[in-house]
Parts: C-alpha cells; sequence; structure tokens
C-alpha cells in the first residue's frame, strides 16, 4: 500500500511535468521526498525506478549514494538481487562491475555510480545525472553536499528523476529544515511526499488479548490517524484494532525504557511527530506527545464590527 501510494504521487507528478514541457519546452522533472516511517519499501521500489531507467532507456547515468559503506553495499545488493532474476530476453549486458562501487551496462551506455555521504565535497560532481536516488539523508555527515553538490547535477529535463528519502533523526538538522520546506511548497521542482507507519496493515499488527480495550492515549493516537490521514495519504483511514494493539504495546516498551522518542520517530503517524528531540529536553517526550495528539486543527472565523459609525 505505501508503494502504492508513491507510485499514484509519481504519475500525477510525471503528467504535471510532461504537461509542462508540451506547453512550453520546460519541465524540471520527477524530483520526489520521501520521508518516512521505518520499512516501507521505499527504498526497494526506488532501485526499482533507478533499474527500470537504466535498462529501458539508453545512455542514462544513475547516482546511488547512502550514508555509509554499509548502506551502499545494500543497495548495490538490491540492485544485483533484482538484475540476476530478470528473465533473460530483459537482462542487459553488463560490461563494467565494481562491487558497490560501478555498474556499467556497455551496449545500453547506462551506467550506476554509488557514492557514499561520508565525503565533504564532491558528490557527483562533474557528472550530469539524469537518475539519482539517495537514501538516510537524515543521517548524512555533510548534508549540504546533497544541495551543493548533488542537486546541481540533475539536469532540468522531463526525463530526470530523482528520489530522496528518509525518516526523521532529530530536530534542527538539514533534512528536518529540507523536508518541511519541500512539504510547505518553497521548493517548487521538488514534491513531498509522507508515508506514515500505518498505512501498510500488513507489516505493524499483533493480536491483541481477549477482552483488551486500547488505553487513552491509543484512543488520541487512532483519533489523530483519522484526522491526519486525508492530507497525507489522501484518504481518511481508521486503524484496525490489531494495529493500534501492536502501536500499544511496543509504545509501552519503548517508553520504560525511555526510549519513546526514538519509536515516535520510527513509527510516525504525522510529519510533526517524526521529528523528535534526539537528546535531553526540558519537557518530557510523553508530556509533548499528549499535548501534540490533543490539539485540533483552527476554526477560521470572522471579526466583525459592531460599533456604531461614529
Amino acid at each position: 500500500a505505501s508503494q502504492e501510494i508513491m507510485l499514484a504521487l509519481i504519475a500525477k507528478t510525471e503528467e504535471r511535468q510532461w504537461d509542462s514541457f508540451d506547453r512550453s519546452g520546460i519541465a524540471d522533472g520527477i524530483r520526489i521526498v520521501v520521508h518516512k516511517a521505518r520499512q516501507l519499501g521505499a527504498t526497494m521500489i526506488a532501485r526499482l525506478l533507478m533499474i527500470h531507467r537504466v535498462i529501458f532507456f539508453k545512455n542514462t547515468r544513475s547516482l546511488a549514494a547512502s550514508v555509509s559503506e554499509d548502506k551502499i553495499l545494500e543497495l548495490y545488493r538490491r540492485d544485483k538481487l533484482i538484475l540476476d532474476n530478470l528473465p533473460w530476453f530483459l537482462c542487459p549486458y553488463i560490461g563494467f562491475d565494481v562491487k558497490a562501487s560501478h555498474l556499467q551496462f556497455d551496449r545500453l551506455n547506462s551506467m550506476i555510480l554509488y557514492q557514499q555521504g561520508l565525503q565533504r565535497t564532491g558528490l557527483g560532481q562533474g557528472r550530469n545525472f539524469p537518475t539519482g536516488h539517495l537514501t538516510e539523508c537524515s543521517s548524512w555527515e555533510y548534508p549540504l553536499t546533497i544541495e551543493n553538490d548533488f542537486f546541481p547535477t540533475l539536469p532540468r529535463s522531463v526525463d530526470t528523476f530523482a528520489f530522496l528519502e528518509s525518516a526523521g533523526n532529530g530536530r534542527g538538522n538539514w533534512w528536518h529544515k529540507f523536508s518541511e520546506d519541500v512539504r510547505a511548497g518553497h521548493y517548487v521542482d521538488w514534491v513531498y511526499s509522507f508515508t506514515p507507519w500505518y498505512v501498510e496493515p500488513k507489516r505493524y499488527r499483533r493480536v491483541p488479548p481477549p477482552g483488551w480495550r486500547p488505553s487513552q492515549i491509543t484512543v488520541l493516537a487512532a483519533r489523530k490517524i483519522e484526522d491526519s490521514s486525508p492530507e497525507l495519504i489522501g484518504y481518511r483511514y481508521s486503524p484496525a484494532q490489531e494495529q493500534m494493539y501492536w502501536w500499544e504495546s511496543t509504545r509501552e516498551v519503548m517508553r520504560k525504557a525511555g526510549r519513546l522518542n526514538i519509536f515516535l520517530t520510527n513509527y510516525c503517524a504525522t510529519p510533526e511527530e517524526s521529528h523528535q528531540h534526539s537528546g535531553q529536553v526540558a519537557f518530557d517526550p510523553e508530556l509533548l506527545e499528549r499535548l501534540r495528539l490533543q490539539a485540533r486543527p483552527g476554526i477560521a472565523y470572522e471579526l466583525i464590527n459592531t460599533a456604531p459609525a461614529a
């Protein structure tokens, strides 16, 4: 379900870019910022889309980058898993293969370059990348290389496809500011997508014991999901009982361990919930959570001056 929502957003963005290109010959391409909870398939769908581009479009260069060598190796392994399991008539000829560094498809003149976010400069510098996929963006040691080095490598073209993804990792960092700015529409060339924990009902669920009743905080969390889901995923979502029992039981374990902020970051229902303070703060995370869940959207009103005219 999370991947279907993402694909629908990509499809709408692609249609909008082609409309712009047909009218004026100008387009930014598909540029998606995916802010998400953990383990919801964003990385896998991104790798499938990137592989699709490099093997079905000739002369395509793609950049895959992540926070560390281990994460880059995981991207490379996923790519190899896809390529090794294609039917024979779709398998491209691989002319150059350096583990977790470089894949080149000679007859297509396409390639995938793998780089780490640990480097201070040079992320894709000196090259042009019509496609690119960056993961764990909130944990990069030098995140400004994304804006200063990677963004300029993306051509303003209807064929451009860039995919940035990350879970939250504290407040006030680059990913927090950038993703919220995209969400607010300050970056007109990027599109925001949020993937909450509940959107994939088969993953996070647990059978409750007989007679279980949700606690007050669980009821508030379910109500927040119902209220915020139309804006975030496009339709009103009511979490199943198994989902809320999983949420309540897992939350309680993390709360007792003093890691409630980590739980809310990893399994967030709203973007605001994902951006938790990572260190000690003046107000307890449990208090902030309760206040956030009890908050309601403001209601517009008008002030009418009933005083008699002078």
